[in-house]
């Protein structure tokens, strides 16, 4: 700049707006479903469920998934059910069949898990005139084994298996 032009000038200015984005779930994935068959009054088994959450910066992460993040599954509707999992405001679709049986599953209550201290527990059918058979050593219950008529009452491990018998002869396998 020449001497006699020194202070003559006015600055330039830009203005600039910068936005940062932050990273987003660009779709999710179902894996690891056990089964996409279920028997009438059965529940969903999301035991090994896992979404696979992909993101817009190329990153995956694995999410259980948790009963929370489930939609439009009823186990008292024979059919096909599209069935949602949402996570992070996004949603994707499955199909679950729900098959009936003259004779529903066996309801045990409480369900398995680890407790502390003795349980008592309970089987109920939703239907009328059906016997429940039981065993308490993990083999396959059938018209041979216990017929279920008050709780039972569990004070060590035990792997408790019911089946129900209709008065027609069908079985809940």
């Amino acid at each position: 700049i020449p001497e006699e032009d020194e202070g003559n000038f006015e600055p330039l200015t830009q203005e600039v707006t910068v936005k940062i984005l932050k990273d987003h779930i660009d779709r999710i994935e179902v894996t690891g479903l056990s089964k996409v068959e279920y028997l009438y009054g059965e529940e969903l088994d999301l035991t090994d469920a896992q979404l696979i959450v992909h993101y817009n910066n190329g990153a995956e992460e694995n999410v259980p998934i948790t009963p929370d993040m489930v939609t439009g599954f009823d186990n008292t509707v024979e059919g096909e059910q599209t069935v949602t999992v949402s996570y992070g405001g996004i949603s994707t679709e499955i199909t679950i069949t729900v098959i009936k049986t003259d004779a529903p599953m066996p309801v045990i209550s409480p369900e398995g898990g680890e407790y502390i201290g003795e349980q008592t527990v309970t089987i109920t059918c939703p239907i009328e005139d059906a016997e429940i058979y039981y065993t308490t050593d993990g083999s396959e219950p059938s018209e041979a084994s216990a017929l279920y008529t008050e709780p039972i009452l569990i004070n060590r491990a035990t792997t408790l298996k019911a089946v129900v018998v209709s008065d027609t002869g069908e079985r809940s396998d």
